[in-house]
């Protein structure tokens, strides 16, 4: 990461220290503990700030910071006091080249008095509202984010609104809402897919059931009954994709039968339920992943039993293509697929057996001549001169993917943004998320760091989707718990 035009080290808050080396869960910039369970925060503020004024000049910057971590989450309400706020803003002595402090419980703010301010980047010094607010961000919870332009960057820049990686950080801490056990049962996977104005999910049925089972939401928490698919079964989970007329679900055989197979549908398999159709070229271990590229629906699946080659297909002139080898890479899981910020296809996988890192590359609209992997890594910014670290995700098992939008306010309006989701590596069975988006112009997009979604586990990693503005969960339990989970975000 390096230093923005411009920029200073704003704060003296330490970055965490690594925890054993290797691959386990990082920090997304959240702290390890602190306000959790509580949504509701009293703060006050005393002092004069150089540059700035006193309380009356000072206060309307304040709730204006406040107020952006609100917008992004929420389920977060701030309200201002005489003193003694759960949340104390003052002026003091700071060692440089810190200009702002917050304490590690996050009960106290302090801006240097030996720096002058002004009330925002229009004026010729440091915007106090720019480091307000990221120092709000660490009184949350928030550590030190990955990408230049974050409110939450260890450097203090111009920028006066969140973007993606500040958005998700604070959503992260407070906006997941309890989890919700649906009426199912899963041994897999489930399968997520936003079909027009309805929210489908797909999944193999529990214990010795190997059927597959389907339920659609118009509002993401109520769902219908479940249906059973009569002439199919999988052993592993299905994956689902929709084109914009058709919905697509892609699964492996079941026992001994590692060939795989597809069907679509016009109306949610209700009436339109063709016949399965094998794709005779191919089979896997593991159940195949679905995605709609530049309009083409796409298939990657793992290689049959001990080949861990990573294979693909596009669905073109009304049949499955031979399948494609992606050269040099391997994965002991199912892939993940998506369409790319620019268009084409993005992959995701973790690595062959004994390698649990997570991967990923691109190819470019209409081609499957993906590039050489790279390993998924984000950038934590250091702290008072200190140099930034790179920090690795793992998973025991595969990714997902999903394309979402972010909201205008907290990036490009429009602009895409890739939501990634898998379950921790061995002996870690939470749900940890990232997201990649180009926070400037024309760089390469960058990933965010991981956060964990509070207090839920799977052995297996989540389906997601974006639905109705809001990202959509559903899991499987932990180890011998078949039940399936969701949540929206």
């Amino acid at each position: 990461m390096t230093r923005p035009p411009g920029g200073r080290w704003r704060c003296g808050v330490p970055d965490p220290p690594r925890n054993g080396g290797g691959l386990g869960p990082k920090a997304y910039g959240l702290k390890a503990s602190g306000w959790r369970g509580k949504f509701d925060f009293s703060w006050s503020y005393s002092g004069s700030v150089v540059g700035v004024g006193g309380p009356a000049a000072v206060t309307p910057v304040l709730v204006r910071a406040f107020g952006l971590w609100a917008q992004a989450a929420p389920l977060l309400r701030f309200r201002q006091v005489a003193s003694g706020g759960d949340i104390a803003l003052e002026v003091g002595p700071l060692t440089a080249p810190a200009i702002g402090l917050t304490t590690p419980d996050g009960r106290s703010i302090t801006f240097s008095n030996g720096a002058a301010f002004s009330a925002n980047a229009t004026g010729p010094n440091q915007s106090l509202l720019n480091v307000a607010t990221h120092e709000i961000g660490h009184a949350l919870g928030l550590l030190h984010a990955t990408t230049g332009n974050a409110i939450m960057n260890a450097f203090a820049g111009p920028q006066e609104v969140l973007n993606s990686d500040d958005y998700g950080a604070i959503r992260a801490l407070y906006n997941w809402p309890p989890q919700q056990q649906l009426a199912f049962g899963t041994e897999q996977a489930p399968a997520l897919c936003v079909c027009g104005g309805v929210l489908v999910m797909a999944w193999r049925g529990a214990g010795h059931d190997r059927n597959i089972w389907m339920s659609f939401s118009r509002d993401g928490a109520n769902w219908s009954p479940q249906k059973r698919f009569g002439d199919v079964a999988t052993i592993g989970g299905p994956a689902l994709a929709y084109d914009g007329t058709r919905l697509w679900m892609v699964w492996r055989g079941t026992g001994d039968d590692q060939g795989l197979y597809f069907k679509s549908s016009t109306d949610l398999f209700a009436r339109d339920n063709p016949p399965q159709q094998g794709l005779g070229f191919a089979g896997s271990s593991h159940g195949p992943r679905i995605a709609i590229i530049a309009g083409v629906p796409t298939m990657v699946w793992k290689g049959v039993n001990d080949d861990q080659g990573i294979y693909a297909s596009q669905f073109r002139a009304g049949r499955w293509q031979g399948q494609t080898r992606i050269p040099n890479v391997g994965t002991a899981a199912a892939p993940a697929i998506c369409q790319d910020i620019d268009g084409g296809a993005r992959l995701l996988w973790r690595g062959v057996r004994g390698d649990q890192s997570l991967y990923t590359t691109t190819a470019p609209p209409g081609s499957l001549a993906f590039a050489p992997q790279v390993q998924v890594s984000w950038a934590i910014p250091g702290n008072g001169g200190a140099g930034p670290k790179t920090e690795r995700p793992g998973s025991a098992g595969g990714p997902s993917l999903a394309v979402m939008y972010a909201a205008p306010n907290f990036t490009s309006p429009g602009a895409t943004v890739i939501f990634a989701a898998w379950r921790g590596v061995d002996g870690d069975q939470g749900l940890w998320f990232s997201q990649l988006a180009r926070d400037v112009a024309g760089a390469a997009p960058v990933w965010s760091s991981q956060a964990n979604v509070h207090n839920v586990g799977s052995s297996e990693p989540p389906g997601i989707a974006y639905f109705n503005n809001q990202i959509r969960l559903a899991w499987k339990g932990v180890e011998n718990d078949n039940g399936v989970y969701t949540l929206g975000n």
